[in-house]
């Protein structure tokens, strides 16, 4: 594609998903359609709780996503709050647009709008905050990028303070050799958390932790989709998600342990194939997918929101045609599946296997994943033999 084409590309995107977010701006039906009914009336029951946050009333959202939530929902109706997440969480899209172009080109900016186009049908994507996670760390990725490591990382400290799942990028920096990026996460992370604990207390981690104490699989969780359409259990609300059977206790620390040891192994791959960097290294956003896929295929809950934090580390790895491609279906059976929610819950085989598919999927691109970064290990292994072979 030629540049010119690809920037015109890139402004039609933008303008789909400009239009997408405008969609909801001037729908008269928002009660009815959700998005004054579903999470930002959650966040308005956050920002309007009297008392101190996590010690006098549960929240499930890291300081710095509590702090947004504050901002935006503290005020005015249900329609001015929901408006405001629209827009602020459109202006997060079209930052990750941005900060893509900037750090690694337009076919980067492009993939990024292309995938996340059929999370942006309906416009439901916009009324919740995942976005403004990915803004961040992406953004902070761009800064490290371009030679700026410890603002880059200050982001993605903040980022991981939004969303819990940025967290995992931080031994990735330090692994490829961005250690000052990693630094200034870890500093963030911890200058923040200090203050979170003085607040809250342990007890605020684990809301956070465990969603507000939620004790079922969700519906669209790995063992949670495989429950419902094996077993004979009914789905039920529970901490403002869908959740099925109880989770028992032992599967805790496996699934903890299960997350640490795939996401160590993801970052040692990306270390060995690191080994043969370039000005623009994929090895680490090969790892930084494998990390985020092990989050979403082991943690007992995946909103369908969720696959936007994988978008970005695929986007800049543009030129795997195979992974895109994967990871394309996955957000359109992801997004089937959101659409179709209410059926799901009522048992509709067919969504049902979409389901339990798109997970199986998500399998797939973390292995697919791993194969990259064992091809790169190799190649570089067997080009230091040749050397020494060669003296």
């Amino acid at each position: 594609m030629a540049p010119r084409s690809r920037t015109l590309a890139v402004v039609a995107l933008v303008a789909v998903h400009v239009l997408a977010a405008a969609a909801v701006l001037v729908r008269t039906d928002w009660t009815r359609r959700g998005f004054v009914s579903g999470d930002s009336l959650r966040y308005r029951a956050i920002a309007r709780a009297v008392g101190w946050p996590y010690r006098d009333h549960a929240v499930e959202f890291p300081p710095v996503a509590w702090l947004a939530v504050k901002l935006v929902a503290a005020w005015g109706s249900p329609t001015t709050t929901a408006t405001l997440l629209v827009l602020t969480q459109l202006a997060a899209d079209l930052a990750t647009a941005a900060s893509l172009a900037w750090a690694w080109g337009r076919r980067a900016a492009l993939t990024w709008l292309a995938l996340l186009l059929p999370l942006c049908w309906d416009g439901w994507i916009f009324a919740r905050i995942d976005l403004l996670s990915v803004g961040l760390a992406t953004a902070g990725l761009a800064l490290v990028w371009r030679g700026r490591p410890a603002g880059g990382g200050a982001l993605i400290g903040t980022a991981a303070l939004v969303k819990a799942w940025a967290v995992t990028l931080v031994p990735g920096l330090a692994v490829v050799g961005r250690r000052v990026a990693a630094t200034g996460a870890a500093v963030t992370v911890a200058a923040v958390g200090v203050s979170w604990l003085a607040v809250g207390g342990l007890d605020g981690v684990g809301q956070v932790v465990t969603f507000r104490g939620a004790t079922g699989w969700q519906l669209e969780s790995t063992v949670g989709a495989l429950v419902h359409l094996f077993g004979d259990a009914r789905p039920r609300g529970e901490s403002g998600a869908w959740r099925i059977w109880v989770q028992p206790g032992w599967t805790k620390p496996v699934l903890a342990i299960g997350l640490v040891a795939v996401t160590t192994l993801g970052w040692w791959l990306a270390h060995r194939a690191h080994r043969r960097s370039r000005v623009d290294d994929p090895a680490f956003f090969h790892g930084a997918v494998i990390a985020v896929v092990a989050l979403l295929v082991l943690a007992p809950i995946l909103s369908p929101q969720y696959l936007v934090w994988l978008l970005p580390f695929v986007a800049v790895l543009w030129r795997d045609r195979t992974l895109v491609a994967l990871t394309a279906i996955a957000v359109v059976t992801t997004a089937v599946v959101a659409y179709g929610y209410t059926p799901l819950r009522r048992g509709e085989l067919w969504l049902q296997l979409v389901l339990v598919g798109r997970n199986a999927l998500l399998v797939v691109i973390g292995v697919v994943t791993a194969s990259r970064l064992l091809r790169a290990a190799r190649a570089e292994r067997t080009g230091q033999h040749r050397t020494a072979s060669a003296a």
